[in-house]
């Protein structure tokens, strides 16, 4: 998470803003802003998925009981989940879907 600020550093000194009376402010960033986006949140995405399953996995090697499994399908499904909006969010940023 260390590398974070450096979007704020990028947005603050590299980007400039204007104002708009139709659209109001508006943002002009450089064109590889999003690619830097990406790369910080699929890589923190990344790191932080692999650390969970694995606690998971290894809770549940250790226990193995019906209701530790019932606790951790419903967590990774959860966890999936986040992970995969995230993503989605991500990729819509990164291609400028919106």
């Amino acid at each position: 998470m260390l590398p974070q600020p450096l979007l704020v550093y990028v947005a603050w000194w590299l980007g400039n803003a204007t104002m708009n009376p139709i659209a109001g402010c508006s943002a002009i960033l450089p064109t590889y802003f999003p690619w830097l986006k990406f790369g910080l949140d699929v890589s923190l995405n990344v790191v932080f998925s692999v650390a969970f399953i694995s606690v998971v996995y290894r809770h549940y090697c250790m226990f193995g009981s019906e209701a530790w499994k019932q606790l951790t399908e419903d967590g990774v499904r959860t966890m999936c989940l986040i992970i995969l909006s995230n993503l989605i969010c991500v990729f819509a940023v990164t291609f400028k879907f919106i």
